[in-house]
């Protein structure tokens, strides 16, 4: 994709946004909306939040089933059956009806292209957890939309890196899932205009020290998981302006001692999991020099059980995986 194309998707897909955004203030002011479900299944389970509160408690509304009526102002959201497999009726519904699809990973019955371009009309969806499914680049190329999305979660689907070209489409999101999917350092130039993402979960992806570098334009990443990926200490070195991290997960890579004087000035770093790396018991001397950090998991490294008693008693506070000690 050229930047000039990428450049008009973008903006394109604000503008959109924008039109999205005062559909949902227009949602806002109107009274109860009463929507129709299936009469002979559930879809699943119906919560609802404020409007003007993404991130606010939810509060349960019964079954998806026949009809029902959605308080004023407030958003929807569906958590599907775990045996449903046919939500085409999520297809008939108008633009601003959904806020939120989530569907379980485990358990669940078989879900692909042909039942997921149900949701495509639903532009104001904010939330979509689609963990699972049989989804495949084609059908995210379908959904790009959604340009209100916040939440997205593709873990464990058929997307690659060239689905990734469509992930700037949704230049809203703020926590994305690609772990487990085939997106690798060519995936993570499409994720550099995401400039509102706070958490990113890439573990068990094809990803490597190359293309890490896509994400130093993500300064408002707060929680970034790279566990069981192809990064090194190179890669490591190409994180240190992402100086919002507060949790860091680098579990199961090809780090050693050096990663760690490299990420010792993360400002807000707190949670850092290092299990089954190359780190020994000299890397732990770095550890009193990181400012914030409140959790450490070395477990499986090469650190000895002297060396993580030995940092328990310079840094009493530091927790480990089961909160009694390194």
């Amino acid at each position: 994709m050229s930047e000039l194309v990428r450049a008009t998707h973008g903006a394109l897909a604000l503008l959109d946004s924008e039109l999205v955004r005062r559909g949902l203030e227009d949602a806002a002011r109107i009274g109860t909306r009463r929507l129709q479900f299936p009469q002979d299944r559930s879809l699943g389970e119906l919560s609802v939040k404020d409007l003007g509160d993404p991130g606010g408690a939810e509060e349960p509304l019964g079954e998806a089933r026949g009809s029902v009526a959605v308080p004023a102002g407030k958003a929807l959201i569906l958590r599907l059956a775990v045996d449903c497999s046919d939500i085409s009726p999520l297809g008939a519904m108008r633009s601003g009806d959904l806020h939120g699809f989530v569907r379980r990973a485990e358990g669940s019955a078989a879900m692909g292209d042909d039942q997921l371009r149900h949701l495509r009309r639903l532009r104001s969806l904010m939330i979509l957890e689609a963990p699972g499914t049989l989804l495949s680049d084609a059908g995210l190329e379908m959904l790009s939309g959604l340009h209100s999305l916040r939440l997205l979660s593709l873990a464990r689907t058929g997307i690659t890196s060239e689905g990734a070209r469509f992930l700037p489409m949704f230049p809203m999101l703020e926590s994305l899932d690609l772990s487990f999917t085939r997106v690798g350092g060519e995936g993570l130039g499409f994720l550099e205009d995401l400039t509102a993402i706070e958490d990113l979960n890439l573990s068990s992806t094809d990803v490597t020290d190359s293309g890490i570098e896509s994400l130093a334009p993500l300064t408002s990443l707060r929680t970034l998981n790279l566990g069981l990926t192809g990064i090194s200490d190179m890669g490591v070195e190409k994180l240190r302006r992402l100086e919002s991290l507060e949790s860091l997960v680098l579990g199961g890579t090809k780090i050693t001692d050096r990663a760690l004087r490299l990420l010792r000035d993360l400002p807000k770093l707190t949670d850092l999991s290092l299990w089954e790396t190359q780190i020994t018991n000299t890397g732990l001397t770095s550890i009193p020099g990181f400012k914030s950090l409140k959790y450490l998991d070395v477990d499986d490294s090469l650190v000895s059980a002297r060396g993580k008693t030995l940092l328990k008693l310079t840094l009493p506070r530091l927790r480990g995986p089961n909160d009694i000690g390194l």
